[in-house]
């Protein structure tokens, strides 16, 4: 309060403002071509005062010059709000930060007004354009226009320039005259050439021709054209103006199930910001969600295969799943693909390893909860059973040597290999050896000892 008072002095001998500080006039008289509104508010957010007063003429421009003081909350010098309403109730809104009055907006306060400092503020709005010519009353609201607002002051006035003609073009030539003449068009016939009206809020394809004027397409029927929604955040992923809510999946070849794309071994890349969501899809899997936007791929195999496939390097919370060609799940993961996070691979990524009959598979690739983003999968078939997961088939395991198959079973010897078929743990298959059989029953001694007998010593023979 302090440095209020002491700026009030100072405005009294140099600016004069001492009768704007003392004048919270309901009229004031006409000054030529302009008006002079001296205001004096301190409030809190949404608190207004009305000014009225008379003119004639068009409202040209409004130059705001008021000292700002804060009243302790975050509210700014720019948080001010002129509403400028004319005799036949046209309006228009300035200033402000998040109130709003119903009214058309005329505009912000620039960047320097974005301050909580106390200080002397001047902007000139130009408004020229945005009312027409009339005589009567007119009411300047002064208003508080930030929600959050404290017990604020602004003290100054509103200096308010009228014309006689108005050229919202500022071509030199009145409006009525442009309209008159063909130079300005006016296809809602409100005495406003177009040009003055197309702004995204009333052209939102921005073609030049006023949204009223022409038939713009609607394609959900809820009453708001596709480009209105467009520019309220509907989402277009392919960028064809026309709402993804009207066409999910549009732009992304495999959104559907049908239309899969074949996969081989290798990597493929893939993205599922754009897809559509085909079903839910329920399965016991490690954090498997089943829905959300997804994308598909197909693959065949002609012959039993053991099947990998990871979305390590995809950028998002991965869902992956193997199914029928009717669409029945048969496999599912969520996040298995965590183990391999120290060999750099993204966290929450999807895994699969599997052995599967020869026949058609289709994969989808969704998200965690309806997470999206780009999909790298990674697929590896290996043709025949792969037992040991090398990657190559046990049949060529065993032709090249690079695993035994002493019994002929036509599995590597390594994948059966347990306590119960190598009970001397040394590699070689029970019955691809002869082991000692100290009482002669057929069974041998670390048979006999597997199956619990006792061997007190731990010398490999029975007791």
């Amino acid at each position: 309060m302090r440095l209020l008072a002491l700026f009030l002095a100072d405005l009294e001998m140099n600016m004069k403002f001492s009768k704007l500080a003392m004048a919270a006039a309901t009229s004031v008289a006409s000054l030529a071509s302009a008006q002079l509104i001296p205001f004096d508010i301190t409030g809190s957010g949404g608190d207004s005062f009305d000014y009225p007063f008379s003119a004639t003429g068009v409202p040209n421009t409004i130059t705001v010059d008021s000292f700002f003081v804060n009243g302790g909350a975050g509210t700014q010098a720019g948080d001010l709000q002129l509403i400028l309403t004319s005799p036949s109730g046209t309006c228009l809104e300035l200033g402000g930060r998040d109130l709003g009055f119903g009214c058309p907006d005329g505009g912000d306060f620039p960047g320097s007004w974005n301050s909580t400092a106390p200080d002397q503020y001047l902007h000139t709005f130009d408004v020229n354009g945005s009312f027409g010519l009339e005589d009567g009353q007119y009411v300047l609201t002064v208003r508080h226009g930030f929600s959050g607002g404290g017990n604020d002051t602004w003290i100054g006035s509103a200096s308010i320039t009228f014309g006689d003609t108005v050229d919202c073009n500022a071509n030199g030539i009145d409006d009525a005259e442009d309209i008159a003449n063909g130079t300005s068009e006016d296809c809602n016939i409100n005495g406003l050439p177009d040009e003055c009206e197309a702004d995204p809020a009333n052209d939102c394809n921005g073609n030049g021709i006023l949204d009223a004027c022409e038939e713009l397409p609607d394609c959900d029927d809820d009453g708001i054209t596709d480009c209105d929604e467009l520019a309220q955040g509907a989402a277009d992923c392919d960028s064809n103006q026309i709402p993804d809510v009207c066409e999910p999946g549009a732009g992304v070849p495999n959104d559907l199930q049908e239309d899969a794309i074949e996969i081989f071994t290798g990597t493929t890349l893939g993205n599922t910001e754009c897809a559509g969501q085909e079903d839910t899809w329920l399965c016991e899997g490690n954090f498997f969600t089943g829905d959300g936007p997804d994308i598909w791929y197909v693959f065949t195999i002609s012959e039993s295969s053991t099947v990998s496939m990871t979305t390590c390097d995809s950028d998002y919370d991965t869902d992956l799943s193997i199914h029928s060609p009717s669409g029945t799940i048969l496999f599912c993961d969520g996040d298995s693909g965590d183990d391999d996070a120290t060999q750099g691979c993204v966290i929450y990524a999807s895994e699969l390893n599997v052995s599967l009959e020869a026949g058609t598979y289709y994969v989808r690739v969704g998200g965690y909860n309806g997470a999206v983003g780009n999909v790298s999968l990674d697929v590896l078939i290996t043709n025949g059973t792969d037992c040991n997961g090398n990657g190559v088939s046990d049949e060529e395991d065993i032709a090249n040597g690079t695993s035994e198959d002493c019994n002929n079973s036509t599995i590597p010897d390594e994948c059966e290999a347990d306590p119960i078929t190598d009970c001397d743990g040394n590699g070689v298959l029970d019955s691809c050896e002869d082991l000692p059989d100290c009482d002669g029953d057929g069974i041998s001694n670390c048979g006999e000892i597997a199956g619990g007998a006792a061997d007190c010593d731990a010398n490999g023979i029975p007791d």
